[in-house]
């Protein structure tokens, strides 16, 4: 049993601080890992996406050991099977309302989080058990700041909102657009369009997460030729197949959007490639 679902700088924490600026004003950035008998999953993609969005931030260096530390802490309390951790970096307290303290002291914060159900089964039995979502469009439009573009800072507004919209829906998910119709993500991960062999993948350069799954997949060898681009509802009238991709559920194809239905077994072989991956860096 768990007593304790959160840390702060390696000590147990139930408290919320009320002078932290990820509170007050989403100073900060995070990562949400796939741990699997205690050993984070793609652990080195994570941490490079730390360390990038402290250098945009303006962050102090991360302290690994104490990055570490805190990781451990609910590393120690998780499930010998799957677990799900979140790791929250702030820039601790202080400053004049939005002008932030010259020497900060961050704050790292680890948080055990609920395993998606069925997740197991589907790591176990990748091509048998492939997620297949319905997906709709959202009303909400995605922020465009290029400056923030990339990052998984702590301002998700946007995607609360696009949540909120689908969760009252009888979707699973949901496609976010720019204002002026650009696609840029699903509300909890990557948007992937296949047509003829070629994976078309949001541009990122504007808006949206660059994902360490998705960064992961264009590693592997499928057969695809990646391109990154500017895409609309057009594109997705015109694709073969579409999935989400993000680091906890892995692949979901969607089987339909809108009016719009898919092949998903193209997404077949992804799916299989992504769990024989990630597995794969567990035993190193």
């Amino acid at each position: 049993m768990m007593h304790n679902q959160a840390w702060l700088n390696a000590q147990p924490c139930d408290e919320v601080f009320v002078l932290d600026r990820g509170l007050l004003y989403g100073d900060g950035f995070f990562t949400t890992m796939l741990c699997y008998q205690q050993q984070v999953l793609n652990w080195s993609a994570h941490l490079q996406r730390l360390k990038v969005a402290a250098q945009r931030l303006d962050f102090p260096q991360i302290d690994e050991s104490m990055l570490q530390a805190t990781l451990n802490a609910a590393l120690a309390s998780a499930s010998s099977g799957l677990a799900v951790i979140k790791l929250v970096i702030t820039r601790g307290v202080g400053g004049v309302a939005y002008a932030p303290p010259l020497a900060p002291e961050l704050h790292y914060l680890s948080y055990l989080m609920p395993v998606p159900a069925r997740l197991m089964q589907v790591m176990q039995q990748p091509q048998q058990c492939m997620p297949r979502v319905k997906c709709m469009p959202c009303q909400t439009p995605i922020s465009i700041n290029p400056y923030l573009a990339g990052i998984k800072h702590l301002n998700r507004l946007d995607n609360v909102l696009a949540r909120h919209e689908v969760v009252q829906s009888d979707a699973e998910d949901g496609l976010m657009f720019t204002a002026a119709g650009q696609l840029i993500s699903g509300t909890q991960g990557n948007v992937v369009l296949i047509r003829e062999g070629v994976a078309y993948t949001p541009n990122l350069d504007q808006a949206g997460v660059s994902g360490t799954c998705l960064n992961a997949l264009k590693t592997l060898p499928l057969g695809l030729t990646w391109l990154e681009t500017e895409l609309t509802r057009q594109d997705l009238m015109q694709a073969q197949s579409v999935f989400i991709c993000n680091a906890v559920r892995g692949v979901q194809a969607v089987a339909r959007f809108d009016e719009i239905s898919y092949d998903t077994t193209l997404i077949e072989p992804i799916n299989q490639a992504w769990w024989s991956w990630l597995m794969n860096q567990s035993s190193k």
